[in-house]
C-alpha cells in the first residue's frame, strides 16, 4: 500500500478502493473495510487499496498499521 500520489490506468482503478478520512470513526472503518475486502479476493487479485486525508501523516501511519498486521 503506498501513501504517494500515483497516476492509475483505467484497469487498475476497477480493483481499486478508496477512504477518504482517517479520524476517530474513519480509521477502523477503512481498515474494517480493507480487511474485508482482500479476505474476500480469494483467487482475484488483491485490490489496490487507497487512503487520504487531510493530515499526511495520518494516512502514512495508517499505512504501516495496515501492511504489519496484512503483511504482504
Amino acid at each position: 500500500m503506498s501513501t504517494t500520489s500515483t497516476s492509475h490506468d483505467t484497469a487498475s482503478r476497477s480493483n481499486a478502493i478508496a477512504f477518504i478520512g482517517l479520524g476517530a470513526m474513519g480509521r477502523e472503518m477503512a481498515s474494517n473495510l480493507f480487511t474485508k475486502s482482500l479476505n474476500a479476493q480469494g483467487s482475484e487479485p488483491s485490490p489496490t487499496l487507497i487512503v487520504c486525508d487531510a493530515v499526511p501523516e495520518a494516512a502514512a501511519s495508517f499505512a504501516r498499521n495496515f501492511q504489519q498486521l496484512h503483511p504482504g
